[in-house]
């Protein structure tokens, strides 16, 4: 008689499970992260400018040391707040340098930032550092200037809907850094902001977004934030069509460096008409009281229509060796552009000539 096996010889044998296959997670911060980082950016800039303030009126006290005048009278006593009321205009000369300080700051906060949060993915080299193309940096260029009437116009709507949305503090440091040397006007309005808002906005915050929620929300939720970073409402709201029209330049470029001279144009442009505008009369174009000319307005919308469908035309995709587009937060594969049709050109020259003749028109009746 055969030995009996044993029970468990009859048992089937266990079903090997496959371990559960972990999600990936989305690059780039979600949406309070990127309140957290938004309000970075303000913690920073007033910490920058309080070591700013600081170091000045060090260097005040060395170059202006407590003591009577010369010309006073034996035993007079040192009056100190005669003393610190002349701080007052010495530090309105170097409210540029104290500006400056807390640009330069940002700019070092919004790449710390990427480096950090998005080194999984290249840290900076994630953003896409390669120059835009010479014919979408021209494209760029030509767009700035009726983008940026378009938004100021929108600025003088808000302004006279919000009782309390203009700022007459805002009106007065603008004034005071207008008085410096062009190029650290320049540094502290223009590039520094460029630079740092464009790190933070563009290359961290929507990323992050558009990887979570697609191209169109996170474009337009980034923008809004953007908005809201101004803290002026005025300003905030007129800024967010500049914001949508930054990310659209850096996805159809797919590069960093598109947003950023978007954005250095347009606030270029905000120094100079602030530092010159009077001499230039332009000004008188440009005056919160009155609404520009409605035509000018039309060609301006013509003219950024027209340049933004050649940017999507020509847009830069990313393709893989299967022949699949990566999607715009996501990286690697080949660029591939495409050729802009002949008609979109036409549009593109032909609108751009048309607002060139309306600002020339303007200009000799000003």
């Amino acid at each position: 008689m055969p030995e009996a096996l044993p029970s468990e010889a009859f048992l089937p044998e266990p079903a090997v499970v496959a371990a559960p296959r972990r999600m990936r997670r989305p690059e780039g911060p979600g949406f309070w992260e990127s309140i957290a980082w938004l309000v970075g950016v303000h913690i920073v800039q007033a910490g920058a400018a309080m070591v700013a303030v600081v170091g000045l009126a060090m260097v005040y006290v060395v170059t202006h040391p407590f003591a009577p005048p010369p010309d006073s009278a034996p035993g007079t006593r040192f009056d100190f707040g005669a003393y610190f009321r002349a701080m007052g205009p010495w530090f309105e000369g170097e409210m540029t340098t104290i500006f400056g300080i807390a640009g330069l700051a940002t700019v070092l906060y919004g790449t710390a930032a990427v480096s950090l949060r998005l080194h999984r993915q290249g840290g900076l080299g994630a953003l896409g550092l390669k120059l835009p193309s010479a014919g979408h940096m021209g494209l760029i260029v030509l767009a700035m200037l009726p983008l940026s009437l378009l938004c100021t116009e929108l600025q003088k709507l808000m302004l006279a809907a919000l009782p309390h949305g203009d700022n007459d503090l805002l009106q007065i440091v603008f004034s005071r850094l207008a008085k410096a040397s062009f190029p650290q006007f320049l540094w502290a309005i223009a590039i520094a902001p460029a630079l740092g808002e464009e790190l933070i906005c563009r290359g961290l915050i929507g990323r992050g977004l558009i990887a979570r929620w697609g191209v169109v929300p996170g474009v337009l939720v980034t923008s809004v934030l953007f908005g809201i970073m101004h803290i002026n409402p005025a300003q905030a709201v007129a800024v967010i069509p500049l914001g949508i029209a930054m990310h659209f330049v850096y996805l159809t470029t797919r590069s960093f460096w598109a947003p950023v001279l978007l954005h250095l144009l347009n606030n270029a442009f905000a120094a100079f008409v602030l530092k010159y505008g009077e001499d230039w009369q332009i000004n008188k174009l440009l005056d919160e009281g009155q609404a520009a000319p409605w035509h000018l307005m039309v060609v301006a919308a013509a003219m950024v229509t027209a340049l933004g469908l050649l940017l999507w035309q020509t847009r830069v995709q990313y393709a893989r060796a299967d022949g699949t587009v990566v999607p715009p937060s996501g990286s690697g594969g080949v660029p591939v552009s495409q050729s802009p049709q002949l008609l979109l050109l036409a549009c593109g020259a032909f609108n751009s000539l048309a607002f060139a003749a309306v600002l020339w028109q303007l200009a000799t009746g000003l």
